[in-house]
């Protein structure tokens, strides 16, 4: 294990769920994780790390509990005070619901920007009109959007940040790039055109779960964090344990311990803002 007790980290995307209070569904493809897991289950995976703050993102209960949910992790957050943002769900496509529901969101303390899964969806769901609206919309309550596809989707997503230029996006997982089965290039030209707009920032995230499961090696990840750094830059990208999902394929330390190898390279003031600085930032924690 790597001991980095003089860095403290900001993990910027963390979830728990309660699966008696709330229901989700796509647990039931994983059931190896379908159990609780709180706030305290975390600090017994992060006790060899200065885990200064953490951002919850949504775990995808379903929809119409989506504020129930944002209203559960305000609980925890009263007890577990290191929860320093809420990235909530939207139904970003529905007009006709998504104007009460920011309302909602916008008047919670902790909510700091919405997520709508879009890895689920067919191509050119994320480009639609009322999509790139609903998006747009984000601007008056100064919320970010967490953008979850995966690598079939990437042209979209060039698409949609192009057409939001108002709005902070972050990439999750590295966009899923096909780890696994090495599909690099396609998804290598898309995330160069994405990095291009500098309201998008990339979660060194997920990475685990998109290789192997059992057999993954650091080295199988190195060309793609190495492009990641190169395109946005060390101030635009962010660690992210993706906990419990993480542990599908590895544990919280291995994955910490994994991403420091494979940024071994930068220096102790460029590691801070990988781990610290830019989720503080993009998310005005």
């Amino acid at each position: 294990m790597t001991m980095i007790n003089d860095l403290k980290i900001v993990d910027s995307h963390v979830h728990f769920w309660d699966i008696e209070r709330l229901e989700y569904k796509w647990l039931l493809e994983e059931p190896s994780i379908r159990r609780n897991y709180f706030p305290s289950d975390l600090l017994q995976e992060t006790i060899n790390y200065h885990i200064d703050k953490l951002v919850f993102v949504q775990a995808d209960c379903l929809p119409s509990q989506g504020l129930d949910e944002v209203e559960w992790v305000t609980e925890l957050a009263a007890v577990e005070t290191r929860i320093a943002g809420i990235v909530a769900y939207a139904p970003i496509e529905n007009n006709l619901l998504l104007g009460s529901i920011l309302d909602r969101l916008g008047r919670t303390k902790l909510v700091r920007g919405v997520r709508r899964i879009l890895q689920s969806e067919v191509v050119g769901f994320g480009t639609q009109t009322a999509f790139v609206e609903g998006v747009l919309n984000l601007e008056k309550f100064g919320f970010t959007f967490d953008v979850c596809v995966n690598h079939t989707q990437l042209a979209d997503v060039v698409e949609l940040v192009y057409r939001c230029p108002s709005i902070n996006f972050v990439l999750d997982h590295l966009g899923k790039p096909d780890i696994k089965n090495q599909k690099f290039l396609s998804w290598k030209n898309n995330i160069s055109d994405i990095a291009e707009h500098p309201n998008v920032y990339c979660k060194l995230s997920g990475m685990v779960t998109e290789a192997d499961r059992v057999s993954w090696s650091d080295a199988e990840f190195v060309p793609y964090i190495e492009h990641i750094v190169e395109c946005f830059g060390v101030n635009r990208v962010m660690f992210g344990g993706d906990w419990p999902v993480v542990t599908l394929a590895a544990t919280y330390e291995r994955w910490v311990d994994t991403l420091l190898a494979c940024l071994s390279h930068l220096h102790p003031v460029e590691l801070t803002r990988v781990f610290k600085k830019n989720a503080e930032k993009f998310y005005k924690i």
